[in-house]
């Protein structure tokens, strides 16, 4: 319990930083299943940061999973959007990887474009992403993603925002068959 209360205080000072937004979830679905979902880690956090510039904007975030005896994974993506010319095309590059307990994950690479949507007083936008997905050390590393981004400010001067993500992907499973001759 003082690990958790000890990384919530850290947590919530990282929210005087302008620009981050810290979360922290708790997993529900233990009450909702009847499966056996004791092994889950009960407590996720999650840092993100998005960044403009004027060659581009900077996104990323880390996730990181809690059990009694701590951290029992993370899993991070960085991404950037380049742009030496006027809206609404960027190009996209990004990295995707983590750490699960020993075990790592996959690291992959992506790359692609981007068309994004603001209103004049940016008020509501939405991007979408096409790219290519390569995975380092997977039997079949040539792969794609589709991402799809969106917010909506509203309320008196944006005091509310509803904001999300949707991500399409393909890997290729490779299934090998033993040969015999």
């Amino acid at each position: 319990m003082k690990k958790i209360l000890f990384i919530t205080a850290l947590l919530l000072s990282v929210c005087f930083v302008k620009a981050q937004n810290v979360q922290m979830h708790y997993d529900f679905g233990r009450s909702l299943y009847d499966k056996d979902l004791g092994s889950r880690p009960l407590i996720t956090t999650t840092v993100e940061m998005f960044k403009p510039d004027k060659w581009g904007s900077t996104y990323f975030f880390i996730d990181m999973d809690y059990k009694n005896d701590g951290i029992a994974s993370a899993y991070w993506e960085i991404s950037r959007e380049l742009r030496f010319w006027e809206p609404p095309f960027s190009v996209h590059v990004e990295y995707n990887g983590g750490v699960l307990n020993v075990a790592s994950l996959k690291n992959a690479y992506l790359f692609g474009g981007t068309y994004s949507y603001n209103s004049k007083d940016y008020s509501k936008g939405f991007t979408f992403t096409p790219m290519y997905k390569y995975i380092q050390k997977y039997n079949t590393p040539h792969n794609y993603q589709l991402t799809a981004t969106w917010y909506l400010h509203f309320a008196k001067n944006g005091l509310c925002t509803f904001s999300g993500f949707a991500d399409w992907w393909r890997e290729k499973k490779c299934i090998r068959k033993p040969y015999f001759p």
